[in-house]
């Protein structure tokens, strides 16, 4: 065993594999010791009744030697110098039935004080445990998701680099007609975006993490915004030909909003549908006027998800599947933001889904801005 922890210690082959050998160490002495101290204490009580037994029998011998010295004056001596004893029918020396109960008592006193003081202990000693066991999964979670961020961000950024490479060479290295090159420069130009997309999502991701920073909020038109983010992805979309686009809106929304980051509200949405919904599928953005507030939902015929999933799709990194069969391009920050963003905005975000294979909905809802509020 002590082989084990040191090399488990010196050579750790899992993630924090010291702080669960650490871990471990630690539970197992506060369990013994607090095992211990209960068998301890429960002794403690069964050892004061046989030492007390023990001295009322040594008084008993000593009352019988000093009887027939003391004669007559035996009864008042015994009462004065061995109070717990009496002498009973038959001249029989023995220990008072209220002596025996006021010991009961004090031992099941303590016992009670014993057991209460032990629950106590053990209840910080489980707390404590269940602190540590929760900061040691919390700590290999963030080392879990930086490491597929990492993989993730690698690749992202690899495709379209090798992709703008290829067509780079291509056109330096060989004469093409002008439609090719206009279609090469096409894709060149949708590869920069998604670079760009992804260096903004790192940018906006960084300033949500930055405490104390503030969004800037102005009067914006929801409508305006939200059609020129989902044109500024139509040409990628379409281009790609594997999905279809219905845009709806409402005109006239007006919000307390910071335009550019609202516009990657909806590219964040439109982007998660497009990566999950199959070829052909169709993609829904509506936006409208609801009870007050303003309503946008993008909706796809994707995979969807299960009902658990929902509380964790807006969690920083993370992503539905399996890191090591899953298909779809992204780093696990698009969701984040939509909520990080949504939420200084003082609206709400959320997602539904009928099941796995099935589709999926995200709904963002903000406060209408006020009229009080118009220039």
């Amino acid at each position: 065993m002590l082989r084990w922890l040191s090399t488990a210690w010196r050579k750790p082959k899992l993630p924090f594999r010291r702080h669960f050998v650490m871990f471990a160490l630690i539970s197992f002495v506060a369990i013994a010791q607090l095992t211990w101290w209960s068998v301890f204490q429960f002794s403690e009580g069964r050892r004061l009744i046989e030492t007390q037994n023990g001295y009322w029998q040594q008084q008993i011998v000593v009352a019988y030697q000093l009887r027939t010295t003391l004669g007559a004056d035996f009864e008042i001596w015994l009462a004065n110098t061995f109070p717990d004893l009496e002498i009973v029918t038959g001249g029989v020396v023995e220990v008072k039935p209220a002596a025996r109960q006021k010991l009961e008592a004090f031992i099941h006193k303590r016992m009670r004080m014993f057991i209460s003081e032990g629950a106590f202990f053990g209840l910080l000693v489980l707390a404590g445990v269940l602190f540590m066991f929760r900061t040691l999964r919390e700590e290999i979670d963030i080392e879990h998701k930086q490491s597929v961020f990492l993989s993730a961000m690698s690749h992202e950024l690899k495709t379209p680099i090798t992709s703008l490479r290829m067509y780079v060479d291509t056109l330096r290295e060989r004469e093409l007609p002008q439609a090719k090159r206009a279609e090469l420069l096409g894709v060149m130009s949708l590869d920069l975006n998604r670079l760009n997309d992804l260096i903004e999502q790192l940018l906006q991701a960084q300033r949500v993490l930055t405490p104390k920073t503030a969004l800037p909020l102005e009067r914006i038109d929801l409508s305006e915004e939200t059609v020129r983010a989902v044109n500024d992805l139509k040409e990628r979309i379409l281009f790609s030909g594997k999905h279809r686009l219905n845009v709806d809106t409402e005109y006239g929304l007006e919000a307390m909003a910071d335009p550019r980051r609202w516009q990657l509200v909806v590219k964040n949405l439109v982007d998660n549908a497009v990566k999950y919904a199959p070829a052909g599928g169709m993609i829904d953005v509506y936006l409208a006027k609801r009870d007050g507030k303003i309503e946008l939902t993008v909706s796809d015929e994707g995979q969807g998800f299960a009902p658990d999933e929902p509380a964790r799709l807006f969690e920083r990194f993370y992503r539905i599947g399996d890191e090591d069969t899953r298909a779809s391009q992204g780093v696990g920050l698009g969701l984040y933001l939509v909520k990080e963003i949504v939420s200084a905005m003082r609206g709400t975000v959320s997602a539904a889904s009928p099941g796995p294979g099935k589709g999926s909905t995200f709904t963002v809802t903000v406060p209408e801005a006020r009229n009080e509020h118009r220039a």
